[in-house]
């Protein structure tokens, strides 16, 4: 269930899937437009930086000290934790990728899907 939840995140992110709630204008005037622009990008990213390093080291620790899921068949947790760090570690590089990257995000998918 987690890997479903994180593994997809930046897919999600680059498709425009995510859900948001849109209290501004999409474009405003000048340097003003960048800066709101980088912070909605650099903002989650600081959040997911966090959550990659504090489920890692969750995941790390199951992992060194071999934690089981005891059932039918015994599951190792460490490696069921390991894909929420990884999840969410893609998704921080798809946003500082953004943050920094001078073409907008719409108008690279839209080129790469073979409009003009």
């Amino acid at each position: 269930m987690p890997a479903l939840a994180t593994l997809s995140l930046s897919r999600v992110f680059r498709d425009g899937g995510h859900l948001a709630l849109d209290f501004m204008p999409q474009h405003l005037p000048g340097a003003l437009d960048t800066i709101v622009t980088k912070l909605r990008l650099l903002l989650p990213a600081v959040f997911f930086a966090a959550v990659t390093w504090m489920s890692g080291k969750f995941a790390l620790k199951a992992i060194l000290h071999g934690d089981v899921e005891y059932g039918a068949i015994d599951w190792p947790l460490g490696w069921a934790y390991a894909v929420i760090p990884l999840g969410c570690s893609v998704l921080l590089l798809r946003l500082l990728y953004e943050a920094f990257n001078s073409e907008p995000l719409l108008e690279r998918t839209t080129n790469s899907m073979g409009g003009e």
